[in-house]
C-alpha cells in the first residue's frame, strides 16, 4: 500500500497524469505528460504531445496552458526555482529560464544536431544548475547506437562534467545535501554527496521518476523505449515504494500505462484536483463534440447506406430483367443456329447434286466434242473425194 499521495506523469500514447494513494490509482488526464515541478502554491508540468511545446501552470487558484514555442521543443523536465521557471528542451539540446510572465530570460545549449545529447532532468544542487544527458554526442539521436557509460550529469551553465560514467541518467532529485538519480539503463538508483557515490540500489527495471518523502523513496519503473533488452516481463509501468532508511521494498503498484516520467509527493491534492481535472473536462468536451460529429456522420452514413441499398435493388432488378432478355435471346440464337445447321446440310446436299450434274455435263460435253470431230472428219473426207472427181471431170472436158 502506497503511504503518500503521489502525482505521476506518464508519456506515450497511453500516458497522462495519475494520482496514486494506498491501493488506488486514478487517471486525471489522458494527455501524455513529462516533467513535473511543484512548490507550496504552484505546479507546472510539460505536455509531450504537439511536439512538446506546451506546459500547464497551476498557481493561486488559476490554471493555464502556455505554448512556449512554435517550433518543436520535445520538453522533458520543468523546474520552479526562486522567481524563475526552467525547462529542458531536448530537441534543441538546451535549457532555458523564464520570468514570471514566461518570457525567456536566459538559455544554455550543448553543441550537436537536434536531440544529439538527450538532455532530460534538471535540478539546482550545491549552487550548480545540473542537467542529466545520455552523452555528449554530435549527431541526431546518436545515443541509439549505445549509451553504457556515456551518460553524464553536467553543469549546463559552465559545460563541466559533474558526474560521469552513467548510463541513461534521469530524475535528478535533491534531499538536503544528497543528490539522487536514476541510472536507468543500469537499473539502479544512485545516491551522491557532491560527486561522491555513496550508495546504489538495484531496482530490476528501467528506473525513471523519483520522489522522496520523510519515510519513503518512490521509484518509477518503465517499459523502456531506449533499452529494449532491459524490459522486464511486466506489461505495465510500476511505482516502487522503498523504505528511505533501509532502501528495502515496502510496496508497489502498477499503473495502466507503459512508461513513467516524473513523480511528486503532494499534500494538498484536494486543492489541486479541480485544476488538475481541467484536461479531463477539455477531453470530455472534445469527446462530446466528437460524439456529436460521430452521430451526425453515422446518420449521414445511414442515409447514404439506404440510398445505396435502393440503388443496388434497382440495379439487381435491371440485371434480372437483362438476364431474362439475355436468356430469351440465347434461346432465339440456339433456334437460329439449328436453322442455320439445317440450311447448311441442304446446301451441302445441293453442292453434291451440283457436283454430280457438273460431272455429267462434262461427260456430255466430251461426247459432243467427239461427235463433232467425227462429223468434221467425215465431211472433209467426202468433200475431198467429190472435189477430186470434179477436177478430173473438168480435165477431161478440156481435152
Amino acid at each position: 500500500m502506497i503511504e503518500d499521495t503521489l502525482l505521476i506523469s506518464c508519456p506515450g500514447a497511453d500516458g497522462g497524469l495519475f494520482v496514486v494513494n494506498g491501493e488506488t490509482c486514478v487517471r486525471i488526464s489522458s494527455r501524455a505528460t513529462t516533467g513535473i515541478s511543484s512548490t507550496c502554491d504552484r505546479l507546472i508540468f510539460a505536455y509531450q504531445g504537439d511536439d512538446g511545446k506546451s506546459v500547464r501552470v497551476i498557481s493561486d487558484g488559476w490554471t493555464k496552458e502556455i505554448k512556449l514555442s512554435e517550433s518543436r521543443l520535445d520538453l522533458h523536465d520543468v523546474l520552479f526555482w526562486q522567481d524563475r521557471t526552467y525547462v529542458v528542451a531536448t530537441e534543441t539540446n538546451s535549457v532555458f529560464s523564464m520570468d514570471a510572465n514566461f518570457t525567456q530570460v536566459d538559455s544554455w545549449c550543448l553543441p550537436g544536431d537536434s536531440d544529439s545529447s538527450h538532455l532530460n532532468s534538471i535540478i539546482f544542487y550545491d549552487g550548480r544548475l545540473l542537467v542529466s544527458v545520455f552523452g555528449r554526442f554530435k549527431h541526431h539521436r546518436e545515443y541509439k547506437n549505445g549509451t553504457v557509460g556515456r551518460g553524464e550529469v553536467i553543469d549546463i551553465q559552465t559545460g563541466e562534467t559533474f558526474i560521469g560514467g552513467l548510463s541513461q541518467p534521469h530524475s535528478l532529485t535533491v534531499i538536503g545535501n544528497l543528490l539522487y538519480l536514476c541510472n536507468s539503463e543500469e537499473q539502479r538508483v544512485r545516491v551522491y554527496r557532491g560527486s561522491e557515490l555513496l550508495q546504489q540500489i538495484d531496482v530490476s527495471g528501467y528506473a525513471r521518476g523519483l520522489a522522496i518523502s520523510n519515510e519513503n523513496v518512490y521509484v518509477g519503473i518503465s517499459l523502456s523505449r531506449n533499452a529494449e533488452s532491459l524490459m522486464s516481463s511486466s506489461k505495465a509501468a510500476t511505482i516502487m515504494e522503498l523504505d528511505s532508511s533501509t532502501m528495502q521494498l515496502k510496496s508497489k503498484i502498477s499503473l495502466p500505462c507503459r512508461e513513467i516520467y516524473g513523480i511528486r509527493v503532494v499534500t494538498d491534492v484536494k486543492g489541486l484536483f479541480p485544476h488538475l481535472l481541467v484536461d479531463l473536462v477539455e477531453e470530455k468536451v472534445k469527446a462530446d463534440e466528437l460524439s456529436i460529429q460521430y452521430k451526425r456522420g453515422y446518420e449521414s452514413y445511414l442515409r447514404e447506406h439506404e440510398r445505396l441499398v435502393h440503388e443496388i435493388r434497382e440495379t439487381k432488378a435491371k440485371n434480372d430483367l437483362l438476364s431474362q432478355e439475355i436468356g430469351e435471346t440465347k434461346a432465339k440464337n440456339d433456334l437460329l443456329s439449328q436453322e442455320i445447321g439445317k440450311t447448311k446440310a441442304k446446301n451441302d446436299l445441293l453442292s453434291q447434286e451440283i457436283g454430280k450434274t457438273k460431272a455429267k455435263n462434262d461427260l456430255l460435253s466430251q461426247e459432243l466434242e467427239n461427235v463433232l470431230t467425227a462429223i468434221q472428219e467425215n465431211y472433209q473426207s467426202k468433200y475431198w473425194r467429190f472435189t477430186k472427181h470434179l477436177l478430173l471431170t473438168m480435165d477431161k472436158i478440156k481435152r
